[in-house]
């Protein structure tokens, strides 16, 4: 990969991270769902675990049948991934 190519990646990922952490998920999931679908992004742990992934590991029934659809489908989306 050429220099000016790892800096435009660089500044993608920290992107990406400062949206991570700031981003109020009241607001839907169309932008999570952007960020873990881009090619330059390798932080989908860090999606995983801000959108609360951990519940899927520890009752993935509850998640299941939990009615915060949208966000039970990103976190399916994810796991699935791996």
């Amino acid at each position: 990969m050429e220099p000016q190519n790892k800096w435009r990646a660089l500044k993608i990922q920290k992107c990406f991270m400062y949206l991570q952490q700031i981003y109020n998920w009241y607001n839907g999931f169309s932008m999570p769902n952007e960020i873990i679908s881009n090619d330059n992004c390798d932080m989908v742990l860090m999606m995983f675990y801000l959108s609360e992934g951990i519940r899927l590991l520890e009752d993935k029934e509850s998640v299941e049948q939990s009615r915060l659809d949208e966000r039970s489908k990103f976190i399916t989306a994810i796991y699935s991934m791996f």
